[in-house]
């Protein structure tokens, strides 16, 4: 003879969310206090849409991506309004720095040897902040500016004639 199988007791979902509440979402306790299984806590949590701070990630995590879709141009996180903010003020920048650059580039052309060596640490300075905004893309794209202080002839240097030569790099 077969043996009947015995209805579970029904289970008083609003009283299992209350002990889940209670305990800050902790299902194991629930399950512990309850004396419902860990398994069933899930499917009845599942089943009636327990808030959960996972169940809230994975919400929010898929709205993001949604949105992402929808409208590009809308940030959804801090992070990511930081990194536009920094990727917009790095063009503004570079093409200030640019800009300057190329009038000091010209400046220094028109200088006549004596004032070019005393201004050299400046130039060197100059030079260093070019090559590191100029660099931003490696080495093998970015572009070059040099000042060869080597070229200038020793009656240049002594400022017995001559002109300074200043020699700027193209892009490499």
């Amino acid at each position: 003879m077969r043996k009947k199988k015995t209805k579970p007791a029904t289970i008083d979902h609003e009283s299992v969310k209350a002990v889940f509440l209670a305990n800050n979402g902790d299902w194991k306790k629930t399950s512990e206090i309850t004396g419902v299984k860990l398994n069933t806590l899930y499917v009845i949590g599942k089943r009636n849409q327990w808030v959960t701070p996972g169940n809230a990630k994975r919400k929010i995590i898929s709205g993001r991506k949604e949105l992402a879709t929808l409208q590009p141009e809308i940030v959804t996180s801090a992070s990511e309004g930081i990194e536009r903010s920094i990727e917009r003020d790095k063009e503004n920048f570079i093409g200030g720095i640019s800009s300057g650059l190329s009038r000091a580039a010209e400046e220094i052309g028109r200088m006549d040897a004596g004032t070019i060596i005393s201004n050299s640490r400046d130039i060197s300075n100059l030079v260093s902040s070019g090559k590191v905004i100029y660099n931003l893309g490696g080495d093998q794209s970015s572009a070059s500016i040099s000042v060869n202080l080597l070229n200038l002839s020793a009656e240049a240097l002594s400022g017995m004639g001559g002109s300074p030569t200043l020699s700027v790099g193209s892009p490499t």
